[in-house]
């Protein structure tokens, strides 16, 4: 990226120089900036501010620990989609992780070897989340 400071001035040209090289991603200690993630083809940093802010809640080590030990359905949350969790995929590619389909990998290491989309995943902790939020509301109600 051009930032002359002759044409944007010296604060313009050295703000944009430093988010350049900032990280837009962290999960663990594994940090990612524009430029590693734009290796992998990701772009939507405002997925991955979702994504980390998720897995900062399920305290993660690394995006190996996110592999090894965190099922899919944990992210199955409000405002983590499936463009975050394309994020998460390039992340397991960025750092080698998962093989040559990591988000594949990564669903059949914690499903019985199958395959779900996200979508589904979703789903399931929809349902799984109703009669809690039946029962919270009836009890606002009752109040």
């Amino acid at each position: 990226m051009d930032t002359s400071e002759s044409v944007l001035g010296h604060y313009a040209a050295q703000q944009l120089q430093q988010r350049i090289g900032s990280p837009v991603l962290t999960i663990g200690r594994d940090v990612f900036t524009r430029a590693q993630l734009a290796k992998v083809s990701c772009f939507n940093y405002v997925a991955c501010s979702r994504l980390q802010v998720a897995l900062d809640d399920l305290r993660v080590k690394s995006v190996q620990d996110v592999f090894d030990r965190i099922p899919p359905m944990a992210l199955a949350v409000p405002g983590v989609g499936v463009i975050a969790l394309a994020v998460l995929g390039a992340a397991f590619q960025a750092k080698k992780v998962g093989g040559g389909s990591p988000l594949e990998a990564w669903v059949r290491r914690h499903h019985d070897g199958q395959t779900i989309t996200f979508g589904a995943l979703k789903e399931r902790a929809h349902v799984a989340d109703a009669p809690r939020a039946a029962t919270a509301a009836k009890s606002a109600r009752e109040r």
